[in-house]
C-alpha cells in the first residue's frame, strides 16, 4: 500500500507539472499554482524548484523565488543542475539588487559550464550552456567595467559561431543576434569613467 501511495504521489506531482508546463508564458497564475502543488508533492525534484523559483519571480515574490532557487540547489545531483541551480540564484540575487552576490553565483556557474564543456566538447548543450554564462555576466555590470563585459558577450557569441559554423547550433539555440545588440549597447559605454562614447 505505502509503494502504491507513492507511486500515486508522483504521478499526481506529474499531471501538476505537465499542467504547469503547458500554460507558462500564458497563464502565470495558474503555472505557479501547478507548480506549487507538485512542489508538496515533491519537493526534492530539481526541475519543479527550479520552474517555481522564476514563477515566483514573475510575480514579484523574490523571497519565495530564492527559497526555491535554494532547495533546486540542495537536491541537485548532476553538475548540469550544480550549475542550473547557481544561475536561478544569480536571477534572483540580481532582482534582489544584490550585485555582488549575482556576480559570485554566475561565475561559480560559468566554472562549472567551463569543466563540463571541456570534458565533452562534442556536447552541444555543454558548449551554448558556456554562452549563456556568458551572456549573463556580459549583461551584469555590478563590479565589472565595460571591457570585462565586452570579453564575455564576445566570448558568448563566438561559441555560437564557432557551433553555428559546424552545423550543430539549433534554430532555439541561435542567439547571435541577441549577442550583437548587446555588445553595441556596452561597446558604446565605458563603466570606468561613466562616459558615453561613440563607436
Amino acid at each position: 500500500m505505502q509503494r502504491d501511495a507513492e507511486d500515486a504521489t508522483v504521478d499526481a506531482a506529474e499531471r501538476w507539472r505537465r499542467l504547469g508546463a503547458l500554460v507558462a508564458g500564458v497563464d502565470t497564475a495558474t503555472a505557479l499554482t501547478a507548480y506549487e502543488s507538485a512542489f508538496r508533492l515533491q519537493p526534492r525534484d530539481f526541475w519543479t524548484c527550479v520552474e517555481l523559483s522564476r514563477l515566483r519571480q514573475c510575480i514579484g515574490d523574490l523571497r519565495g523565488s530564492e527559497e526555491a532557487a535554494a532547495a533546486a540547489q540542495r537536491v541537485a545531483t548532476t553538475d548540469r543542475e550544480v550549475l542550473v541551480a547557481y544561475g536561478e540564484i544569480g536571477n534572483v540575487l540580481v532582482a534582489q539588487g544584490d550585485g555582488p552576490g549575482a556576480l559570485a553565483a554566475y561565475r561559480r556557474g560559468l566554472a562549472i559550464r567551463e569543466v563540463l564543456a571541456a570534458r565533452d566538447p562534442a556536447n552541444t548543450q555543454f558548449q551554448t550552456d558556456v554562452a549563456v554564462s556568458c551572456a549573463k555576466l556580459g549583461t551584469l555590470d555590478h563590479g565589472q567595467n565595460w571591457e570585462a563585459r565586452q570579453r564575455y558577450l564576445l566570448r558568448g557569441k563566438e561559441l555560437l559561431l564557432t557551433l553555428q559554423s559546424a552545423g550543430r547550433l539549433m534554430a532555439n539555440q541561435d542567439w547571435i543576434e541577441w549577442f550583437n545588440e548587446q555588445l553595441a549597447t556596452v561597446e558604446t559605454f565605458d563603466n570606468s569613467d561613466g562616459k558615453t562614447r561613440g563607436r
